[in-house]
């Protein structure tokens, strides 16, 4: 199924006011609603000494037609469900609380921190920026990816922050 993002938000207002760490400046961004998947993004910016921060807040939210627990195990294993993206992951990434992994095209990529889990419910996960600055392909920042249970079926939620910095 391809979505497509509505460009109502193409041309966000030039900022006033930055905003700090702790109290972003947020604009809504495009979004798309179909059936079956909602989609969400909200962009922010804030000032720390000498640089802007702008990222964007990522949303999907989407069900499946089969209660959590029959969902849980396969979703845990990232590999059973983005292989077919090419995104090969160096170990089930729901089991490696607190552990390193690789993920890329068959071979190690680079390295991604796996922060926290809470077994059957969520993952999040840390993918910190390039140090020489670049994106060099990845999505940098947290992902959370969420399920539970609602009549029978598994909404699932996944969210994901991008910060990246400039000179102001």
């Amino acid at each position: 199924m391809a979505v497509q993002f509505s460009s109502a938000h193409d041309a966000l207002p030039e900022p006033t006011h930055h905003g700090s760490r702790l109290f972003p400046r947020h604009y809504d961004g495009p979004g798309d609603q179909t059936s079956e998947v909602n989609l969400h993004r909200r962009f922010f910016t804030y000032q720390v000494d000498d640089l802007v921060v702008a990222g964007s807040v990522n949303s999907v939210l989407f069900a499946i037609d089969i209660p959590a627990c029959n969902v849980r195990s396969f979703f845990k294993d990232f590999n059973t469900w983005q292989n077919g993206y090419d995104h090969f992951y160096s170990g089930i990434v729901g089991d490696l609380k607190g552990q390193t992994f690789a993920l890329g095209p068959r071979e190690n990529f680079g390295r991604h921190r796996y922060t926290k889990v809470i077994p059957e419910h969520l993952i999040v996960v840390f993918e910190p920026s390039p140090e020489d600055g670049s994106t060099a392909g990845i999505s940098p920042g947290s992902h959370v990816f969420m399920l539970q249970e609602h009549g029978g079926k598994t909404p699932s939620r996944r969210h994901w922050s991008m910060p990246h910095s400039i000179e102001a």
